[in-house]
Order: C-alpha cells, then structure tokens, then sequence
C-alpha cells in the first residue's frame, strides 16, 4: 500500500467517527437469576429463544425485553426469578488474569506474552429480604423457597455448605438503550456481611465467579438492544465492487448495488455518496463531479463528467445519517478518452 501524498485533519478523519449516543450508564439495573442444572438449563438450544447468531438473547425480535423470561405458574416460560430490588451501586463486572512473560537472554524486555489465568466475576447487593435472597445467603436451592410471607417460615443453614451453581442476566436500561450480560453458568465466589440495625438495610452483597457453559461455550455474553441501539444504524456494507463503464469524452458512470446496514432503507434515502478516482487501486484518490444519479430497483448509476483522459479506477463512499462513512471496493479499470 503506497503512502498517501496528503492528508487530513482529526475534523475530517477521526471525528466523523465519535458517537456521542455510544454513552451508556445504568440508570436502571436488574438481574434475573436462576439454577445451573446442566442439560436442563441448556442456552445452546431453539426452545430457548436464539439470536441470529444462534446464541441465546433476552430480547424479542422487536428489540424489547422479553416476557417468558421469569418463572410463573402457568404458561411456557425460562424460569428466572427477578431478584427484586438492588443496591444502587448497580453491578461490577471484574475481569481478571493472570500472565507470564518470556524474556529472552539478549535482552529484559518480554518477547511474548501469555495468559496463564483468566476469570469474570459479578457483584451486586440485594436489598430485599425476600424468600429468594435467602435461599441464595443460605446455599438453599429454590425448589425449597417458600411463599413470601408464608406462616412459620424458615431458612436453615445446613452443617455442610452445598454447591449451588446459577444463571443470571444481569440488566442495564438507559432509555431506549438497552444491555444485557448473560452469564450461563455462576458459583457463588463472596459473600458479605448482613447488618441488622437503625442505619443500614437487611442486604445481601454476593460475588459470583463466571464459570465455563459446556453448552453455550461461553462465560458471559454482552448483548445489546432496544430502539435507541437500533436507531444509529451502522456503518455501509458494500456487496460488491461497482461497475464502471466509459461513456464519452471526459464522462463515465459508475454502478452499484446499494449499500446494506441495519437501518430501515425503504423509509429513508439513509446513504449519501460520493465518488472518487484514481490511475489505480493504490490511488492517490481524488473526488469527482457527479452530474446525477439514478435509482432503479436496488442498483444505483452515478453519472461523472470531467474525468481527465486515462486509465481510471472508481471508488464511492456512502455516508450515513449517523455520519458513519463505509468505502466500497475499487471498480474494473476504464480508459476515459480526452
């Protein structure tokens, strides 16, 4: 790749590409949670619910939250119990390794990296003294739980601290922003004091240790939806090369299919273009004069007047309302007579 001869400024460069609306917080948080149980738990299969990619997502095909998510007494659902409320400190995920560094014996500085430990962990508080926090404190499976507010309730803690594992999706709401991280397999790592006086509520701080699915492959997933994620649209994607074809003295045009993305073309003419030329593939490239354009189906023909005479290539660069440009490949070469 030769070294362009000019440049650009970070106005024309860089900028273009900062997206104020790209700024999250979780300004509403919430976890739903429910027992590991190996095959019975599976978020690798159809029934399910899988996204595109064949992984299991909380969010409807609208890109809102679903509604089989929680456990309920009749009708099909996942079986997740909402936790209730949450401590405002929301959630901290921590991501955690451990590496070794190979030196070599000419000189200190590490010639490779590796990981030799690697770990996710989740930490909440819950502020609810409810049935299903106490089960969790106590190391009882939900099976146990019994009825908020059922007469002569308990919660034992046994001699001998059983191995409850979990899954949870940890929730973020900005808006019509929306997040998710699924966890599809979590053991309880920490847990910390419980306080019982005037000044502080009855919560329960929990670490959970992300833990290798068998099934999903994975240790947590970062999701992301709702109709503020999928009004930016996204960057232009070019199928294929355009066409160009030489028509006349100092004249060509220039076809292409249009540009996919995830915005909705049929409502909005989402792509701006321009063209630009070059002798070949490795440029310098120049912009272009383009005298009209023609939409026929979904094929556009960019007509160019005011080439200079010679072998040329094309490229068209199309620009988004979000102001996020993609560059095509470069076109067939063309002679363009004087």
């Amino acid at each position: 790749m030769a070294l362009p001869e000019t440049g650009g400024t970070y106005e024309d460069i860089l900028q273009p590409g900062l997206n104020d609306n790209n700024v999250r917080k979780g300004v509403v948080t919430d976890l739903l949670i429910r027992e590991y149980n190996s095959t019975a738990t599976r978020l690798d299969v159809e029934t399910v619910g899988l996204n595109a990619r064949g992984r299991f997502t909380p969010y409807a095909e609208d890109g809102e939250l679903r509604d089989d998510l929680i456990i309920t007494a009749t009708g099909p659902n996942l079986g997740f119990y909402h936790l209730g409320l949450l401590g405002e400190e929301g959630f901290t995920f921590t991501p955690d390794m451990n590496i070794e560094k190979v030196r070599s014996a000419q000189s200190r500085n590490p010639v490779r990296v590796d990981i030799t430990e690697e770990s996710d962990s989740l930490k909440l508080i819950a502020l609810e003294a409810n049935p299903i926090v106490d089960c969790i404190r106590d190391r009882n499976p939900f099976a146990s739980m019994q009825d908020l507010g059922a007469a002569g309730y308990d919660s034992p803690k046994t001699a001998f601290a059983r191995r409850i594992e979990y899954q949870a999706i940890a929730l973020l709401f900005d808006g019509k922003h929306y997040a998710a991280k699924v966890f599809p397999r979590l053991n309880i790592a920490d847990q910390g004091d419980s306080n019982w006086n005037v000044s502080d509520a009855d919560r329960l701080e929990i670490t959970l240790e992300a833990l290798l699915c068998p099934f999903a492959k994975y240790r947590v997933n970062t999701l992301r939806e709702g109709e503020g994620w999928r009004g930016q649209g996204g960057y232009p994607v070019w199928a294929a090369a355009p066409v160009a074809t030489a028509t006349g003295a100092g004249a060509a045009t220039v076809a292409h299919a249009t540009p996919t993305g995830v915005s909705d073309l049929s409502t909005s003419p989402f792509w701006n273009y321009t063209v630009e030329s070059a002798a070949t593939s490795a440029g310098p490239w120049s912009p272009e004069t383009v005298s009209g354009s023609v939409v026929s189906g979904g094929n556009i023909t960019h007509t160019l007047s005011g080439l200079s005479a010679g072998a040329t290539v094309f490229r068209v660069n199309a620009t988004g309302s979000n102001e996020l440009t993609g560059t095509s490949p470069v076109s067939n070469s063309v002679t363009i007579t004087a």
